[in-house]
């Protein structure tokens, strides 16, 4: 494998992975190396390979033919024979499952989902890109204090990824007559891309072609809990990530999340993980220097 960057373990739901990261590991990809004309140019690679890849086209040929691919997430999984060329905007990175403790876990069904030799894809979501970008930031920076961060964002980012294809993977083996499923996946997709807005029942519902009181029922019934809760939980959580992954101001994090004021957020944040937002970073910082 040509120049790899670095090889970090990850423990991720009792399951040990390696990520390893490449020198392309950045949003500013020029391949313009010409593409195979026999298959016999063809290569695999013996781990799983990762590319999120954003509004540019990602090419890749196997020997079945040649796929397109744009804002999505693609896994192609060991020993299956391609060729890719990608333009700026898409990321990549390697995942080597080298010890599954508990089978019948998250991870374990997921590398079982992606076993076959085939492309695996399904729609990106803006939050993952988001940790991506400010992973290739810490990456760049190299420092001793930016390297702590980069476990937990990579350990986002996998399990991230793995939820979305293992989704898409429940609303598939789901029974076609029923709806519920289909209903709750595409939900996620909305929520995934505009949790940080003020959106509503009616917003969620227009796209559903469902009436609200609908939409608050599958909700209920999905999350146990109302649209409105829902949305304030995934932003408390990415704010979460975001103090302990990235040295942003609070004040950055509450504009970006979009919560009412400062102290609302310092509220419900102090009644979900029972710490300041200043004492959480500071207790995950300690937490990763020890480490």
């Amino acid at each position: 494998m040509e120049k790899l960057l670095d090889t970090i373990k990850l423990n991720v739901d009792n399951t040990q992975i390696e990520i390893i990261l490449d020198v392309m590991f950045r949003a500013e990809r020029k391949d313009t190396s010409p593409l195979p004309e026999t298959v016999k140019e063809l290569h695999f690679h013996p781990y799983y390979e990762f590319f999120f890849v954003g509004s540019e086209e990602l090419k890749i040929v196997t020997e079945d033919g040649t796929s397109y691919f744009k804002n999505s997430i693609v896994i192609i999984p060991p020993k299956l024979k391609h060729y890719s060329k990608s333009k700026n905007g898409t990321y990549r990175f390697f995942v080597n499952p080298i010890e599954q403790k508990t089978q019948g876990n998250f991870v374990s069904n997921f590398f079982n989902f992606i076993s076959e030799k085939k492309i695996y894809h399904t729609a990106k979501n803006e939050c993952l890109m988001f940790y991506l970008c400010e992973l290739e930031k810490t990456l760049e920076r190299k420092s001793s204090a930016d390297k702590l961060k980069t476990e937990p964002m990579l350990n986002v980012i996998f399990l991230s990824a793995a939820e979305l294809f293992y989704a898409e993977m429940e609303f598939r083996n789901e029974n076609q007559s029923s709806n519920f499923s289909k209903y709750v996946f595409k939900i996620e997709q909305i929520l995934a891309t505009t949790f940080t807005e003020n959106i509503n029942l009616t917003y969620i519902s227009e796209r559903l072609f469902l009436s609200e009181r609908q939409v608050s029922r599958i909700i209920k019934k999905a999350y146990n809990t109302s649209l409105s809760e829902l949305i304030k939980d995934k932003k408390l959580s990415t704010a979460a990530i975001l103090l302990k992954t990235t040295d942003k101001p609070i004040s950055t994090i509450i504009n970006e999340l979009n919560f009412q004021t400062e102290s609302y957020f310092f509220v419900l944040f102090k009644k979900k993980y029972g710490l300041s937002p200043r004492h959480y970073r500071k207790r995950a910082t300690n937490t990763y220097k020890q480490n």
